[in-house]
């Protein structure tokens, strides 16, 4: 049974119902009318609700309407988080860190900006308001975020929860996934007439910040390059993914001619080198002490999702649901510890060398695993049992499993599911209702394997036959 929206609300800690608001304002265009999927089981969508609602719980602040990197309804609430005082030296925990790692305001962005996508998703698949609500919410934290700096069209590490308190050395990652989860927010029903004018005139002023450096990604300032983010102009699939997507979304939600000259531009330049790159396989031949994946390959899935559904060309539009269908494929397939970057899940001891080695297969023998195993992530998965603990503490990692047998292989399923190829999603759909079933989510404290957990299950519910 659906939830009145002012239930939802209740529940969320959410003010208003703004889907009832922006019905009122502008109503759904033709194009933007809800399909709901008949075959979704009740008791699916009831677990996938219950996962949403347990995020919310722990991880969402309700002042600033963003979920953090750390859980804070624990004991300790939010000193969980660095403190207002070290964020304005730069630090975490004592160190000058200015990107902010490690501090749970970090990758506000990214998790956020990730979840308003997935939320639009199952909202139009399901036309419950639960999801509408949740999606409006997300949409609220990410505007409240551009009022941080003063430098026009940055895209900052935080808030805190004081909301104010962030890390001017942003990223590639939280700059382009804020504007994907605005784009897909623009692109819904659910968006008022305002909010579309407002996230136009947002992601054409980060634009605009990016084409003033170079296309590239800057501190703050704009006095040197950003710890992750650098030139958009890297002759890469990620990068050209990346640029075109940034330009493809500025025009589609402004209709400035500007971008999309540069779109054709930078498309077309070197006899369409971008576009060749993107519709290039994988390498499966690759020096296996440079693996090809990470735990944050997600973020590349979704920009080339986000310019496949912008993009007018059919031939392009395969170029790019191939490349997700590539990537998932080889994930689901590939021998983990050989494909993997392993920094991921030890820590920053070298991953080439005896004594690294050894310190992994330490972390690694409670599950019968070592890294000469050639277990993919789905193997992985099958030995997740959240009362299972490493003997060996990787450097400053929590003590646990959760990055390699929760996380990952839920990273994985979001690619699958946004390949929409029906072999791929049907090799992951029984997991993301498995996992729904034996995690106790409740018990569960890692913002990644949480996030990754709830974008993996609202991807599956919107992509119901």
């Amino acid at each position: 049974m659906k939830l009145h929206v002012a239930a939802i609300a209740i529940v969320l800690g959410v003010a208003a119902p703004c889907l009832a608001r922006d019905r009122r304002e502008s109503g759904p265009s033709a194009a933007e009318q809800t399909t709901v999927s008949k075959s979704i089981a009740p008791q699916f969508l009831d677990r996938v609700k219950q996962l949403c609602r347990s995020y919310t719980e722990g991880f969402v602040y309700p002042a600033t309407d963003l979920a953090y990197g750390k859980r804070l309804n624990g004991p300790r609430g939010i000193a969980v988080l660095e403190s207002p005082a070290e964020i304005a030296k730069g630090n975490v925990r004592g160190e000058y860190r200015p990107w902010g790692y490690g501090s749970g305001i970090e990758d506000l962005a990214y998790h956020n900006g990730m979840l308003l996508f997935a939320l639009c998703d199952a909202e139009q698949s399901t036309g419950d308001p639960f999801f509408a609500e949740m999606a409006c919410r997300a949409f609220r934290g990410l505007r409240g975020m551009s009022t941080l700096s003063k430098a026009e069209g940055f895209v900052p590490r935080g808030p805190h929860p004081d909301g104010k308190s962030y890390y001017p050395n942003s990223s590639r990652d939280q700059h382009s996934l804020y504007v994907c989860g605005l784009w897909r927010y623009h692109r819904s029903r659910l968006a008022s007439e305002t909010d579309r004018q407002w996230i136009g005139e947002m992601v054409a002023k980060v634009l605009r910040r990016l084409e003033r450096d170079g296309w590239s990604f800057q501190v703050e300032d704009g006095s040197m390059a950003a710890h992750a983010g650098g030139s958009m102009l890297r002759p890469e699939p990620t990068t050209a993914a990346l640029l075109l997507m940034m330009l493809a979304a500025a025009h589609d939600l402004t209709g400035d001619g500007h971008w999309k000259e540069a779109y054709d531009r930078f498309g077309s330049e070197e006899d369409g080198r971008r576009w060749t790159l993107l519709a290039r396989r994988i390498d499966r031949s690759r020096d296996p002490r440079r693996p090809r994946w990470t735990l944050f390959n997600n973020q590349d899935a979704l920009r080339t999702e986000t310019l496949r559904r912008i993009e007018a060309s059919d031939e392009r539009r395969t170029i790019l649901r191939d490349r997700i269908a590539d990537m998932a494929q080889d994930m689901l397939s590939a021998p983990y510890f050989r494909s993997w970057r392993r920094l991921d899940w030890i820590g920053d001891e070298p991953a080439d060398t005896a004594e690294a080695d050894a310190v992994a297969n330490t972390y690694l023998k409670p599950l019968g695993l070592s890294v000469e195993s050639s277990a993919t992530v789905m193997d992985l998965w099958k030995h997740y049992d959240p009362n299972r603990t490493p003997t060996a503490t990787l450097g400053r990692r929590s003590n646990r499993y959760e990055p390699i047998l929760l996380a990952t292989p839920a990273m994985v399923w979001q690619i699958a599911l946004l390949s929409e190829s029906p072999e791929l999603t049907g090799r992951v759909r029984p997991a993301v209702s498995e996992m729904l079933q034996r995690v106790d989510f409740q018990r569960l404290d890692s913002a990644w394997a949480y996030n990754y957990a709830v974008l993996a299950a609202l991807w599956d519910l919107a992509k119901s036959p």
